[in-house]
């Protein structure tokens, strides 16, 4: 069962499986030998909410995990007792996520693990361990553990993964949990010259929009109708590649509005959690947005938006909430063009605002009051669009084209034999929008019972994902017509 998807996730919770879950962990043959347990306790932990983490994730439990990944990492298949260390690694980052078990993790002793699960050569076990370390980070006491513990120097590999990892998610991911330390970071002598060169960059104002990819239909509606209505906004249309924290920064630091999208995912999100938190420290107004049928506020989210004023998109109409919230706004800026009131710009709306582009960074296309991001609209807009026609060309391709993609990649036709070359564009997407579930499904590619098996040819097919090139002489065979004989 696929539990990572968050919809997903909302039905199982509904259909009870949870309970079930729960009680099978805590059921007496379970206990005796928790090996029985690590495939409930995976599917589990991807659906907890804080209050049911908090009865998971024992001593015993979290040694056994810990004693997994050294041992899976040591030995020449790369498991123990059938796990890989970065599927145990994952139970402790869907663990870390809750607040309750943070600090008592790291007092079990799962960072010298998870910094040597950071430390191997393959992405997903260095994505992994990132993701579980930037969950880990949030809790105020392991920040200052992470900056002052010279043994397992946790501080210093991340340096090492955001500067040097081969892979840009990782880099990113490293990225983000030293700017969940940069306060401590910065009164070290040791590190605040490295943080500084990270994290040293300044942009103008805007309305930012802090949100998770499964509510982007709904928070480009309000979007669109907030730039209608004259509004600078800021908000990550096509997921940030390269230097996300750096244009996470820049979005922040001189935005005074933040509009934070109240949902599961956006609660169970790092990323969403460092943006939030990140936009406290600067003392940015906050205006929550509630846009989740079945969500309810718990954990850190509750706490940080508990004295605000939330603008209900769900059971209030559509039209009703966003006239408030633009009076909002418009409470919090003078009217008139170019005039700012806590750093937001009112523009002069135009006619052709609704029609205007947006570009990978968010940013309306039109002349923005702030200073002039058009050459880096331009430069990102250019990749992706060539980006997006080098796909569309590809998902064209006829079976005998994809078959000859396949051998020039070195990638089994007889395992990807139902697979259609729109199916592998999907899964490039996938893998650019929510890697961790690309990654999830990737594993399963394989008929192979042998899981290095699996894992090897998963990497091949990954990095076959960068080369969807199709050739002119490919594309003139494509368009050839089947019934013309040339004799």
């Amino acid at each position: 069962m696929c539990t990572f998807c968050d919809v997903t996730i909302s039905d199982v919770r509904a259909a009870g499986f949870l309970a079930v879950y729960l009680k099978y962990l805590k059921h007496e043959a379970v206990k005796d030998e928790f090996v029985k347990g690590v495939p409930i306790l995976t599917a589990a932990s991807d659906i907890m909410n804080e209050n049911d983490a908090s009865i998971t994730g024992n001593r015993r439990d979290v040694e056994y995990m810990i004693r997994g990944i050294e041992e899976a990492i040591q030995s020449p298949s790369g498991q123990s007792h059938g796990w890989f260390a970065f599927e145990l690694g994952k139970i402790i980052g869907n663990l870390a996520i809750f607040d309750s078990n943070k600090k008592q993790l790291v007092k079990y002793g799962v960072l010298p693990p998870l910094v040597k699960l950071a430390k191997q050569p393959e992405e997903i076990e260095q994505i992994t361990a990132t993701k579980a370390l930037a969950h880990l980070a949030f809790d105020d006491d392991n920040k200052k553990t992470f900056v002052s513990d010279t043994q397992t120097d946790v501080v210093t590999t991340l340096f090492d993964l955001a500067r040097s990892s081969r892979y840009p998610d990782v880099r990113e991911s490293a990225k983000g949990v030293l700017w969940t330390l940069s306060e401590q970071l910065h009164s070290s002598t040791k590190h605040a010259d490295l943080v500084q060169e990270l994290f040293g960059k300044k942009t103008k104002g805007h309305v930012m929009i802090s949100y998770s990819r499964e509510q982007r239909p709904l928070m480009l509606r309000i979007k669109q109708a907030i730039t209608e209505a004259g509004f600078s906004v800021w908000m990550d249309i096509e997921q940030m590649r390269e230097n996300v924290y750096d244009r996470m920064a820049e979005a922040i630091q001189d935005a005074s509005v933040v509009l934070i999208s109240m949902s599961y995912s956006y609660q169970r999100s790092e990323y969403c959690r460092r943006e939030a938190a990140y936009a406290s420290s600067l003392k940015r107004a906050r205006i929550p947005l509630l846009i989740d049928p079945g969500y309810t506020a718990e954990g850190w989210l509750a706490l940080m938006t508990a004295g605000d004023y939330h603008y209900d998109f769900v059971r209030k109409p559509f039209e009703t909430k966003i006239v408030e919230l633009i009076k909002e706004l418009e409470r919090r800026c003078l009217k008139g063009q170019g005039e700012v009131t806590d750093g937001v710009v009112k523009q002069k709306v135009v006619s052709q605002q609704s029609s205007q582009a947006v570009s990978s960074q968010g940013y309306s296309s039109a002349p923005c009051a702030h200073g002039d991001y058009s050459s880096s609209r331009l430069d990102n807009a250019a990749h992706s669009g060539k980006r997006a026609e080098m796909r569309k060309k590809f998902s064209a391709l006829n079976k005998d084209q994809f078959n000859s993609w396949l051998e020039k990649q070195n990638l089994p036709r007889d395992v990807f034999e139902s697979y259609r070359a729109n199916d592998v564009v999907f899964l490039a997407q996938m893998k650019d929008e929510a890697p961790e579930g690309y990654y999830k499904h990737v594993m399963k590619i394989s008929n192979s019972k042998n899981k290095m098996e699996a894992l090897q040819l998963a990497a091949d097919f990954t990095k076959a994902l960068d080369h969807l090139e199709i050739s002119e002489g490919d594309m003139r065979e494509k368009t050839k017509d089947p019934f013309h004989n040339e004799n």
